[in-house]
């Protein structure tokens, strides 16, 4: 084993603020201190080109609940290493806080809205 838990793209806040400004989040008790998209949980093997790299991925819903918010994403299609990197949650996502009890890994089961336009 490599040692690794989990890999994944990492955000800064300001880039989730600005793509949640039209948003009316109501966060839980724990926000995340590193919003990120956890594309392998304790890895096999990992794809180290694609470290540093930037990667555009599109927010495509927001969801919320007592004990998980988040958003979910769609990762692109288009770039066979991220496709093949990426054995995450069936649904893509990003958790933005939890509550007391809440889990990250339990936000892949919110039922995400739409962004309002």
């Amino acid at each position: 084993m490599n040692g690794i838990i989990y890999w994944g793209v990492f955000f800064e806040w300001p880039q989730i603020r600005q793509a949640t400004a039209a948003l009316q989040r109501e966060p839980l008790e724990r926000e995340i201190a590193f919003p990120h998209i956890t594309f392998a949980f304790r890895p096999q093997h990992i794809d180290t080109s694609l470290w540093g790299q930037s990667l555009t991925c599109y927010i495509t819903g927001y969801g919320r609940d007592a004990e998980n918010e988040g958003l979910s994403v769609q990762l692109p299609a288009d770039d066979p290493r991220v496709c093949a990197a990426y054995t995450g949650a069936a649904v893509p996502h990003i958790t933005l806080s939890v509550s007391r009890w809440g889990k990250p890994v339990n936000t892949a089961r919110l039922a995400f809205s739409p962004l309002p336009s």
